[in-house]
């Protein structure tokens, strides 16, 4: 604006309205012969002291900047649409409702930079046109794994946080001496991609969810056998299923005429308690066994005979012992 032919100390009013895609800024001259009432203010007054001087209405370049959420309980920081400035950073910032995660903002109309966009509070800004700006969230829930065995090792550790119908991957180790039988769920509501291994996936849609691995004890097959009696019987009957770790009684009859010569292990590992006594406990650890039950033929003696001569101290004579029922076995005196 250009003021002519203006006597001494002459005041002017003077206005501009905003061209669209712009924002008055200010008024502003070169020259110190004019005085602006109000520079920041689009109608004002101006005093010439001498003319002619020129008045520069300034403006700056500006875009309608749009704030969503792919989720309306997002707390936005600006919220809707704001007037923002060609080229100039505008603060854009939101708060995580509980049970979501945040992933990121993308743009999803017209054109701008995003400083950083896997930050919660950020900067955009807009160099060509209006733009529309969204925080995207994931629904997401607590997995929890857990086993009445504390010796099992969860992977992921527990507890987990999954996103909503996303296949979370898990497994669990077998603690010695186990098998393992299934994964169950014991609150809420999940679908197992497969719930008969360790390793498996599984995707949950409404809420948190427990899971439980299951495991039981590693049976084994104990074989009870005898030597140097012809009938003897096991208590339990051979053959026995007995569990990894756990103590199990077994006991064998004594035949008459014979004595107990103990338990041996025949094949695998067992802990005999007691490998004299008929009756024992043991416990296998390592797989399949078998023990043997040995036993001695008691001879009767029903007669010595010693010859008529004589003899004195130290000295080695011939005798003649009479037994029954040996059973042609042999033994040692």
């Amino acid at each position: 604006m250009c003021i002519r032919d203006r006597s001494h100390g002459i005041t002017l009013f003077v206005s501009v309205q905003d061209p669209e895609g712009y924002r008055f800024v200010d008024w502003s001259t070169p020259s110190a012969d004019i005085t602006i009432s109000s520079p920041e203010t689009a109608g004002t007054f101006i005093t010439a002291t001498s003319g002619p001087a020129v008045v520069n209405a300034n403006f700056e370049k500006i875009y309608n900047l749009t704030v969503t959420a792919s989720i309306p309980e997002a707390n936005l920081s600006p919220s809707g649409t704001v007037v923002v400035v060609e080229d100039v950073p505008e603060a854009i910032s939101v708060d995580v409702p509980e049970g979501y995660r945040f992933l990121n903002w993308t743009v999803t109309s017209g054109s701008a930079s995003i400083d950083n966009p896997l930050l919660l509070s950020t900067e955009v800004t807009l160099s060509s046109e209006d733009a529309t700006v969204r925080a995207n969230f994931e629904r997401i829930y607590t997995l929890t794994l857990e086993s009445d065995l504390p010796e099992a090792i969860f992977d992921p550790a527990s507890p987990i946080i999954v996103a909503h119908g996303t296949a979370q991957a898990i497994s669990v180790s077998i603690p010695e001496g186990y098998n393992f039988v299934n994964w169950t769920v014991t609150t809420g509501t999940a679908y197992i991609v497969n719930p008969d291994v360790t390793a498996t996936s599984v995707i949950l849609t409404t809420g948190d969810v427990t899971l439980k691995a299951n495991f039981e004890l590693k049976e084994y097959q104990l074989d009870l056998v005898a030597e140097g009696a012809a009938s003897v019987t096991f208590t339990p009957p051979s053959p026995i299923i007995v569990r990894h770790g756990i103590s199990q009684t077994i006991s064998v009859s004594l035949p008459t005429g014979y004595s107990f010569g103990g338990w041996t292990v025949e094949f695998g590992e067992v802990e005999i308690n007691d490998p004299a006594s008929t009756t024992t406990d043991v416990i296998l650890t390592s797989g399949n066994a078998i023990i043997k039950a040995g036993f001695i033929k008691v001879v009767e003696v029903t007669g010595v005979s010693i010859p008529n001569a004589s003899m004195k101290i130290g000295d080695i004579i011939s005798a003649t012992i009479s037994v029954s029922n040996d059973a042609n076995l042999p033994y040692l005196f």
